[in-house]
């Protein structure tokens, strides 16, 4: 007991601790969360400070596990597009994937982040022990399921035994389990693409911020670099379709 704190206080503390620490993602400055929302997607950027070996951070909705997330990312180009719909299509089958694993992860969820935490304010050691021996036996439910899916989701043997020992070693890992299998995958598709299928609103809100990226991009080079004249005009690009969709949402207003 530390400064008269029960020390089942200080195991809830720890498992919190634990599982927003894991809700914790590190993106590069061209990077974003992906998240489908109905039949489009949302979009959401790290921190505009950058932390960690010159990233950014974010971190992903404690409340939200079973959501799929994708990290994706943008680069400069010589014209906008549409992202390719071959790409979309194994993005929308990998998500009906890992959906076979949505019942196990919500069970562990509840048993790992509720259960546990009330046997243990209501009994103390006693419900720690069982507690935690409940919260590994639904990891290890958990963990067959996902073995049984490994081939599919196309993870070799050392990928699949890395998650599997981080969510048996520590079951407030294995909330996310959806979410690190998504975050792994390679959408192949680039966030300026994507972002020209989305209603205005949405694409508008990504240009301007990866409008904001290059421009901070553009103030470290040099001006009579051929990269310099690549960036600027892809710039330009951006800048003419936001005012576009920023000018039809005016007139529709």
């Amino acid at each position: 007991m530390i400064a008269g704190i029960p020390p089942y206080l200080l195991l809830l503390v720890a498992i919190i601790l634990i599982y927003l620490l894991d809700c914790i993602v590190v993106l590069y400055a061209n990077e974003a969360i992906v998240k489908r929302q109905g039949p489009g997607w949302q979009v959401e950027f790290g921190s505009r400070q950058t932390w960690i070996a010159g990233k950014r951070i974010y971190l992903l909705n404690p409340l939200t596990p079973l959501a799929a997330t994708y990290r994706t990312h943008w680069q400069v180009g010589s014209m906008l597009r549409h992202a390719d719909e071959s790409a979309l299509t194994r993005c929308g089958d990998h998500t009906r994937l890992i959906a076979r694993l949505h019942s196990r992860v919500a069970m562990t969820a509840w048993v790992v982040l509720v259960i546990l935490p009330i046997a243990m304010m209501l009994w103390g050691s006693l419900g720690f022990l069982v507690g935690a021996a409940t919260s590994w036996a639904v990891v290890i439910v958990l963990l067959l399921r996902f073995l049984a899916c490994r081939c599919e989701l196309e993870l070799s043997w050392p990928e699949f035994s890395l998650i599997a020992f981080e969510c048996l070693a520590c079951p407030p890992c294995a909330v996310n389990l959806l979410r690190k299998l998504s975050l792994r995958y390679r959408m192949n598709i680039d966030l300026v693409d994507l972002a020209m299928q989305m209603d205005d609103e949405r694409a508008a809100a990504v240009f301007e911020r990866v409008g904001e990226q290059i421009d901070a991009t553009l103030i470290m080079l040099d001006l009579d670099t051929p990269e310099y004249e690549r960036t600027h005009a892809y710039r330009e690009l951006l800048r003419c379709e936001h005012s576009r969709l920023t000018a039809k949402k005016v007139e529709s207003a």
